[in-house]
């Protein structure tokens, strides 16, 4: 517990849903084969919308809204064993990279 409320636990909130959909579009330069198509891109924003729901007692209280780490692993897996849509191994490694980013940022507000 923090001295203003709740604690934050990490995770990726919904408002930086926009900023993950923007970097799982794109892929570095010179790594195209990382690049999702639409309909992956489309997929992946579906899986983690409906993770991104409160869904612990302390979520629900806050009103925080957002995928956490064991949320984005489950994403990771059913895109690995989705049979509907393929995603190559760089592919999912590209994903993972993305997720891992917004899950390692600290939202713990600094009052410095």
């Amino acid at each position: 517990m923090s001295l203003f409320g709740a604690t934050r636990p990490k995770g990726i909130t919904k408002d930086e849903l926009h900023f993950v959909r923007g970097e799982l579009r794109s892929a570095p330069m010179g790594h195209g084969a990382e690049k999702l198509t639409e309909s992956q891109v489309d997929h992946l924003m579906e899986l983690l919308e409906m993770a991104s729901d409160a869904d612990s007692a302390i979520e629900l209280q806050n009103h925080w809204e957002q995928v956490n780490s064991a949320e984005a692993m489950q994403v990771e897996q059913k895109i690995a064993n989705d049979r509907g849509i393929h995603y190559s191994d760089t592919q999912r490694a590209h994903v993972h990279r993305v997720l891992q980013k917004y899950l390692d940022i600290n939202k713990v507000k600094s009052f410095i």
